[in-house]
């Protein structure tokens, strides 16, 4: 399947469907700079409570959703501290942006498995480091 790769998203595409209100609820000057921050990932379209609360922004919220969302959707995995999310990237190839969410390192333990082999695996686990270029790799998850 072929798929056209997006257009570079400005602030101004997603300004005209903001409120332009101004009204600072979502802790920036203006709409425009909070615009300019929901490009960059620094900023949640849910930060904008007009665009939440009021009926009449509804369909521009759906827009700008549609616009924003990443091609593949974000999981994640776990709770807490030790969440692993997996996806959730705005680009198609990894070259094209930064890792928002590095790939997840999972070893797999089976409820067939002895309390000795979990165990085993489990410790592997927690000692387990693999340097690639310069960082150090940890695995991230364990999968029944």
């Amino acid at each position: 399947m072929f798929c056209m790769p997006r257009k570079e998203l400005s602030p101004i595409d997603v300004y005209n469907l903001l409120p332009r209100t101004n009204c600072k609820e979502c802790g920036e000057e203006n709409c425009m700079a909070f615009a300019a921050k929901l490009v960059t990932h620094e900023a949640k379209l849910e930060q904008c409570k007009p665009l939440l609360t009021d009926p009449k922004y509804k369909g521009n919220y759906q827009k700008l959703w549609d616009l924003l969302k990443p091609p593949v959707k974000e999981v994640v995995i776990g709770v807490g501290d030790r969440a692993v999310k997996v996806g959730g990237e705005y680009v198609m190839y990894r070259h094209e942006l930064t890792y928002y969410n590095p790939t997840a390192i999972a070893i797999d333990v089976s409820d067939d498995m002895s309390s000795e082999e979990v165990a085993k695996r489990v410790e592997y686990v927690e000692n387990f480091v693999y340097t690639y270029i310069g960082m150090d790799l940890k695995l991230n998850a364990i999968a029944v």
